[in-house]
């Protein structure tokens, strides 16, 4: 936890404070690397395009003459001189409030837990600013995603509908914690808090720890296969993964905890 916490500052405040062509070159050096694995020098690949007009897309870009097309892609549309600066802004609202929103949840679940009396009050309020982080984070990613039926590298509207699938995931287990906290479910609001912070793990480490390893796989096969999948797959696989280590590693300490509150299960079966 300490280490993706720490990660996940070091890519991000990279954007802050190189700038969003630093860090975009950066994160797509990360990614050159793998990619070009078993690669002959200058080999030509589906999923590989060189820089446009000669930019530094990736940091590696004096090693290699390719690049991850997402990743130029990816440089091209927020980094280009014609880029409008409302698109800069939602990126950065983007990064900065789900930064924020992965930082407080952890401390929500492991430094205040609002299981303490003395922690409810701080809880309570640290809870409202994660969730509206998530929905300023999130809704600015969405905001983005609705502009790329033309961006062939990340799949068309394809890409589109599969970032609003993982914008949905996010929102809903968020919006759900909060709904059990305000009706006092205490215990299902632990269970969904969990879902939530699987959502967030995945749509962060999942999608970038997957694309690292999908990449060279499918690079002769297709050029936007690989973010595809982790696209559409990454916030799921976050929530069936928390869902998992919640209940066969006694996380939320009653792992026998069924997915409705009981109480309220037990007066719709008495009616």
């Amino acid at each position: 936890l300490r280490f993706s916490v720490g990660l996940i500052l070091i890519l991000n405040i990279r954007y802050l404070v190189e700038g969003l062509d630093n860090g975009i070159a950066f994160f797509v050096g990360i990614y050159d690397v793998v990619d070009h694995l078993g690669l002959e020098t200058n080999a030509q690949v589906k999923a590989h395009v060189e820089c446009t007009n000669n930019t530094k897309c990736s940091i590696l870009k004096d090693v290699y003459s390719t690049h991850p097309s997402w990743g130029v892609a990816f440089y091209d549309r927020f980094v280009s001189k014609t880029t409008p600066l409302n698109q800069t802004v939602r990126l950065y609202c983007h990064i900065i409030f789900n930064t924020i929103a992965f930082l407080l949840l952890h401390v929500q679940l492991f430094l205040i837990p609002g299981n303490k009396q003395n922690n409810k009050k701080m809880h309570r309020i640290l809870g409202r600013i994660t969730l509206l982080c998530t929905l300023i984070g999130t809704g600015s990613a969405a905001s983005l995603a609705s502009e790329h039926d033309t961006i062939h590298a990340y799949g068309g509207s394809l890409s589109k509908y599969g970032f609003y699938s993982m914008a949905f995931v996010v929102l809903f287990t968020g919006l759900m914690t909060a709904k059990a906290a305000i009706f006092q479910q205490l215990h299902l609001h632990r269970i969904w808090s969990i879902r939530y912070a699987g959502s967030m793990y995945g749509s962060f480490w999942i999608f970038r720890l997957t694309l690292l390893l999908l990449d060279p796989i499918f690079r002769h096969t297709q050029e936007y296969l690989a973010i595809q999948l982790v696209i559409w797959l990454s916030a799921p696989l976050g929530v069936f993964l928390a869902e998992y280590i919640r209940l066969h590693h006694h996380y939320d300490h009653q792992n026998t905890a069924p997915l409705v509150d009981v109480e309220i299960y037990k007066k719709i079966t008495c009616h």
